[in-house]
């Protein structure tokens, strides 16, 4: 599956019909939910739905030049809160 997702996205620059490819709430639902382990493996920046997708995996392994954050407007607060109640059940968001 890794292989056919490199392929996927190498194929992107190369198709006039596709102009941005979008992981939405639903990749992170997907991830979570996968019966198998998920290993995010994250080098360089995972800002916002980045470290979205990084947190609802199983496990992630970050280099040492990682950086991550959220947004701090109003919406994203209750986004986060959501995120992290949803990967830890008894975390509760305020």
């Amino acid at each position: 599956m890794r292989d056919r997702l490199i392929e996927i996205f190498d194929e992107i620059p190369e198709r006039d019909d596709i102009r941005v490819a979008v992981l939405t709430r639903e990749t992170g639902n997907a991830i979570h939910e996968c019966q198998n382990p998920v290993i995010a493996a994250v080098n360089g920046v995972a800002l916002g739905a980045g470290l979205g997708l990084m947190a609802v995996s199983d496990i992630f392994i970050a280099s040492e030049e990682v950086t991550t954050q959220l947004a701090h407007t109003e919406d994203a607060k209750e986004a986060r809160a959501a995120m992290l109640e949803k990967r830890k059940p008894e975390f509760k968001g305020r």
